[in-house]
């Protein structure tokens, strides 16, 4: 039942996700948001990126290397992921795990997004496949360690939701808002 209404809540996070990309113009997407900061693109792609990784180890079993020492996931799993899961607030300035910072982007906005719906449809449909398995499914985060299919759910729709955010302003310049 849980893992049902958080598939609706990750559905519609990435639909809003998409929804604002697709509205980026073709001469911003690859230009950065700000100095130092991704592109619309490449936001796009480190989004992807998660869900490809994810699914490959929902259905093949290849995860992501763990690279915070036990004491450190204990804490991160204790106060940082509770921050997120519930609030959907991310630590400024935190890294993305280096396997899924963007090395290329699609030039090509539609194409771009449509790979990220469909990435993510991928997901979900991993998830529901991989609910019914015992021992019951895990997916490996680089900083949290091990998290249920719940967890990995939730995380993902707060994720794109982190993300939209960062796009939006690129969408509100090109409609002449000044935001």
């Amino acid at each position: 039942m849980l893992l049902e209404m958080a598939l609706k809540f990750h559905t519609r996070a990435i639909e809003r996700f998409s929804g604002t990309a697709s509205a980026i113009a073709p001469e911003r997407w690859t230009s950065p948001r700000e100095p130092g900061k991704w592109s619309a693109a490449e936001v796009i792609e480190h989004v992807t990126s998660v869900y490809d990784v994810l699914d490959d180890e929902l259905t093949s079993g290849r995860s992501m290397a763990v690279v915070t020492t036990p004491r450190q996931r204990i804490l991160l799993r204790s106060l940082v992921m509770p921050l997120i899961l519930v609030s959907g607030r991310f630590p400024k300035g935190a890294r993305s795990p280096k396997e899924l910072r963007p090395t290329k982007v699609e030039s090509d906005p539609e194409r771009a997004v449509a790979r990220l719906r469909a990435a993510a449809r991928r997901f979900e449909t991993s998830v529901s496949e991989a609910r019914r398995r015992r021992p019951p499914a895990t997916v490996t985060h680089p900083y949290f360690g091990k998290a249920s299919l719940l967890q990995a759910v939730l995380f993902c729709a707060r994720h794109a939701e982190h993300h939209r955010l960062q796009v939006s302003p690129v969408v509100s310049r090109r409609s002449g808002s000044g935001a």
